[in-house]
């Protein structure tokens, strides 16, 4: 969760539904850290993903640890997306995430991200937490979220913060 050292960089409340939503422009310097919270809905099944700067290759890996009511698994994969929710998240059911990125602005090391998550209702509720690295030297400058299919619904919350260092 955003810290007292977090900078509001921007929050976006969706009045009608959008398939993807966009950070664009964030500071390259001043920030040891990026916070992505995200408290949504969809408005039909869907995986949700993350793309940095654009970038759709496959230069994603990423460990996932999920929990459904008694059920653990794990798995290991690169993807052309962090998935924040690789289990479809459910048109009856509300997401919840925080997305930490460590050191957005280095050009000397890829980025790794930090994301715990999770959703109620629907008929599979789980929890989340993953590891993930974006496999590029590039300062972030840009986030995208994106869904497998359908829209972020009416209402649905983003918010992304600087943290100082």
């Amino acid at each position: 969760m955003p810290s007292p050292a977090s900078t509001p960089l921007a929050t976006l409340t969706l009045t009608s539904t959008d398939s993807q939503i966009d950070f664009v422009n964030i500071p390259a310097n001043g920030y040891k850290g990026l916070v992505l919270v995200a408290d949504c809905a969809v408005t039909n099944n869907a995986d949700m993903g993350i793309q940095i700067n654009g970038d759709a290759a496959a230069n994603y890996p990423q460990q996932t640890l999920r929990g459904y009511e008694t059920t653990v698994n794990a798995a290991a994969a690169t993807y052309d997306r962090i998935y924040w929710a690789l289990a479809s998240i459910s048109s009856t059911s509300r997401f919840l995430g925080i997305a930490n990125f460590a050191d957005p602005a280095a050009t000397d090391k890829h980025k790794t991200v930090l994301l715990r998550s999770g959703y109620v209702g629907g008929s599979t509720p789980f929890v989340e937490a993953k590891s993930a690295r974006w496999a590029s030297g590039n300062a972030i400058t840009s986030i995208r979220l994106i869904l497998s299919s359908g829209s972020f619904a009416v209402g649905s919350q983003f918010s992304l913060y600087g943290i100082a260092g």
